[in-house]
């Protein structure tokens, strides 16, 4: 036989092509991880700015909030906000003197971030609360 014959055998091929795929494998799932944190921080991005154009309304408006958000737009926000994964708006609910903002998130363990009359930091709940 030939000794001096050049190339990988077939075990080889079988090794390199099985590292490449797990390592393609933990790729996809960081950058599929990320893409969801940063839809996330978009959510809330877009509640603290409805938050911020609700509470100017209401000063200057009798101390009163808008019946929907179309009120807002396009004199205290250029455009109402959708959600990045679909073009559905946020769901925000409206109580006399009160109000809860709610953006469905993928991360974090809770189903809903929600921006309120009474936290306008954000909280995580497992439901979106209505407004009183």
């Amino acid at each position: 036989m030939n000794k001096n014959k050049k190339g990988f055998t077939l075990v080889e091929l079988m090794i390199v092509i099985t590292v490449i795929a797990i390592l393609a494998t933990i790729g996809v799932m960081s950058f599929t991880r990320v893409q969801k944190q940063a839809r996330d921080t978009k959510r809330k991005g877009d509640l603290r700015a409805l938050y911020t154009a609700l509470q100017a309304y209401y000063t200057e408006n009798q101390f009163s909030y808008p019946a929907t958000l179309g009120t807002l737009t396009p004199t205290y926000m250029p455009s109402a906000p959708t959600d990045p994964i679909s073009a559905q708006s946020y769901a925000y609910n409206y109580g006399t003197y009160s109000y809860a903002l709610c953006a469905n998130t993928e991360t974090g363990g809770a189903s809903y971030w929600v921006v309120s009359t009474k936290n306008a930091g954000g909280y995580t709940s497992n439901t979106c609360p209505t407004a009183e």
